[in-house]
């Protein structure tokens, strides 16, 4: 169901200010110009999906599972075991890009923060982690304005319409080595965040907004996002050549809460149980490749204001990475990779599809002979976001660093 027509807001004009928000086609046929967004298809339903990956894997094209190496990720719990130290690792994730609606061309950016995680050994039990990550966004603003016609004359209005809204998780985790090269993790999480939703109408404007003339009519709705998240993985090392992981993300209803003056009662979302898969092998001592596929059943319905889940969409991505060079005396990884996402929520009877090449680099900054003391990782991803009326593209940099004690 689209999370926008069940949430409800006091006055039934300002409301069907809100469903004309969430509906990009219908803003498109009325003369709304957006002003920016991180995405404009992720206006509809939940939004976009904000996956908690780092920059090592945007590069590498992976759908976040299945790399070599030890790294808290909550789409691949078990690769926690994999770490021998205390650490900690945060991710940031600015974009920028356009989106094409009909002949108009519409700037899009934005800044994320897809990833916090920290880890720390338990003895010789396992490793016990702390996350948080994203999982939807929905940040976006748009404005019209249009001549109302009356009895004897007419008035200028100009209609405003924010959204400002996320959704993660924060997760406790443990991770456990077994023999064999196996190793299973689970992790039990909390759906966090917020949605506002703000429409203004002032009425006899012109065109200077500082002199404003007329009256101004607001509405404004809160609502706290909670849930819960449970989720379990499974890995397996063949010597040094080869590792195959796998993971399986369970969440409850995500319950929107109204807030303050907000109307209406608790409303609640259905979340798809995903499915990842992924492996990685050595090529050649200094080359490594991966591969991985993942899906998420989103239940189909359909609202009145044209958004859909589209029900069960995929991800496949891969990549290589080259780690034969270096830079001032340290390991400099190289790594290419491409990745095609199905996306949830659509303004049509298409499925939103998201695909782009990467490119990037690590730098290990301060590393033993067997372990990383501190390292960088960078992501460059150039893609398109796509349904039958919207098209985007996008620049997407991702900046990873982590560190570690003893």
């Amino acid at each position: 169901m689209n999370a926008c027509a069940r949430l409800r807001v006091a006055d039934p004009v300002a409301a069907t200010g809100f469903f004309m928000a969430v509906t990009l086609a219908l803003l498109a046929l009325a003369g709304a110009r957006p002003l920016a967004a991180q995405s404009l298809i992720g206006s509809q339903g939940l939004g976009i999906p904000l996956e908690a990956l780092d920059g090592r894997s945007r590069a590498m094209g992976s759908v976040g599972v299945g790399l070599f190496g030890g790294a808290v990720l909550p789409t691949d719990p078990a690769r926690a075991s994999r770490i021998t130290v205390p650490s900690v690792s945060v991710t940031i994730q600015p974009s920028r890009g356009a989106a094409a609606i009909g002949d108009q061309s519409v700037p899009i950016e934005g800044t994320r923060f897809p990833l916090l995680a920290l880890s720390y050994p338990v003895r010789n039990y396992g490793v016990a982690t702390l996350s948080y990550g994203g999982l939807l966004e929905q940040n976006w603003k748009a404005e019209r304005t249009l001549r109302v016609a009356r009895e004897q004359d007419s008035i200028d209005v100009a209609d405003t319409y924010e959204s400002d809204g996320s959704v993660g998780a924060a997760r406790i985790g443990f991770a456990r080595a077994l023999s064999g090269g196996l190793s299973v993790a689970a992790t039990l999480g909390f759906h966090t965040g917020t949605q506002v939703r703000n429409f203004s109408r002032a009425i006899g404007v012109v065109e200077d907004e500082d002199q404003e003339t007329g009256d101004r009519f607001r509405e404004r709705g809160r609502w706290e996002m909670t849930g819960t998240t449970f989720g379990l993985g499974a890995m397996w090392d063949f010597r040094d050549f080869l590792r195959v992981s796998g993971s399986l993300t369970w969440s409850g209803d995500l319950r929107a809460t109204p807030v303050g003056q907000t109307a209406g009662g608790e409303a609640r979302f259905e979340l798809p149980t995903e499915f990842r898969i992924g492996a990685s092998a050595m090529l050649t001592p200094v080359v490594a490749a991966t591969l991985g596929f993942g899906r998420s059943n989103w239940t189909p319905a359909e609202s009145g204001a044209g958004a859909a889940a589209r029900g069960a969409v995929t991800t496949f991505g891969g990549g290589f990475e080259w780690s034969g060079m270096g830079l001032f005396g340290r390991s400099f990884p190289v790594r290419v990779g491409y990745r095609r996402a199905g996306l949830p929520f659509s303004i049509d009877a298409s499925t939103p599809t998201e695909s782009g090449f990467a490119a990037g680099f690590g730098w290990n900054l301060l590393e033993t002979e067997n372990l990383i003391i501190a390292a960088f990782d960078f992501s460059y991803e150039r893609g398109t976001r796509a349904t039958d009326s919207i098209s985007e593209s996008f620049s997407r940099y991702t900046f990873s660093f982590r560190a570690s004690s003893f």
